[in-house]
């Protein structure tokens, strides 16, 4: 099973996306995943069998409350038999103002979030809600947003970066990086080093990975692509596939992103 679902209005300048991952008896040809780019920090609970991180044909074990950096490109987990996973999709423009970290610093990486004093309360109130609620995952995500709820959100540097990303977004990560630091009111240096700096990418490398992901949730490539060899070249960084065989896949984050079931 696999449930996915946007935050609600009320938090979802900070939350974008909500899942929930239950799946027994993973056959060995499923357990290999991607993390795909997407613009956001995620943190996830795992709460069955150990996965793993693969690179270089090496496994390193991902600690069971992780937070997960923005990365430029995909990156290999391998599953193991029991799947049992919740994920937030933060928007980096809110990381400061919630848990007072910046998202530039953890770009690319993945790390044991479970001792920081921050998160702590959001760690119970998820691991409480999902041992009450072990067969029902709505319920589980409902007391999540509940949660974010109660937050109230003034700072200003959040509302400024989250106007950028708002921005890129609406352009649908087509944009020009003079007229988007005009708009600011920034030089071109000037806009990178703090987009990056409170985001954690560079303005053009955000704007890419959004075009991408529009590209594929859409299903419509030709109106973001210029041809179909950069998207093809693109489908490659970002999932390690050209795009006929991402509908085949069987790796759970692609069926995210194409809000596909898993049987």
């Amino acid at each position: 099973m696999i449930l996915q679902r946007k935050a609600n209005d009320k938090i979802n300048s900070i939350v974008d996306v909500l899942w929930y991952v239950d799946k027994s008896e993973l056959d060995e040809s499923k357990r290999n995943d991607i993390i795909i780019p997407s613009g956001h920090i995620h943190i996830v609970y795992n709460f069955e069998d150990p996965y793993y991180l693969v690179e270089n044909n090496q496994q390193q074990l991902i600690p069971d409350t992780v937070l997960v950096g923005q990365f430029k490109k995909a990156v290999h987990i391998r599953y193991g038999n029991r799947v049992k996973q919740l994920g937030l999709a933060i928007r980096p423009s809110a990381l400061f103002e919630l848990y007072n970290q910046f998202s530039g610093l953890y770009t690319g990486a993945i790390i044991d979030c479970s001792l920081i004093d921050s998160m702590k309360t959001l760690h119970q109130t998820i691991i409480d809600s999902v041992k009450s609620n072990p067969d029902n995952a709505n319920k589980v995500l409902d007391e999540i947003e509940h949660f974010f709820e109660q937050y109230h959100y003034e700072d200003k540097n959040t509302i400024f970066y989250e106007k950028m990303i708002t921005y890129l977004e609406e352009n649908r990560g087509i944009v020009d990086i003079k007229k988007m630091a005009d708009t600011f009111g920034y030089s071109v240096s000037s806009l990178e080093r703090n987009f990056k700096k409170h985001l954690g990418l560079s303005p053009k490398v955000y704007a890419d990975i959004l075009r991408f992901r529009y590209a594929i949730i859409e299903d419509d490539p030709k109106q973001l692509f210029y041809d179909q060899s950069h998207f093809i070249k693109n489908c490659r960084k970002y999932t390690n596939k050209i795009p006929a065989d991402l509908s085949k896949s069987d790796e759970i984050s692609l069926l995210h992103m194409l809000d596909l079931s898993l049987e």
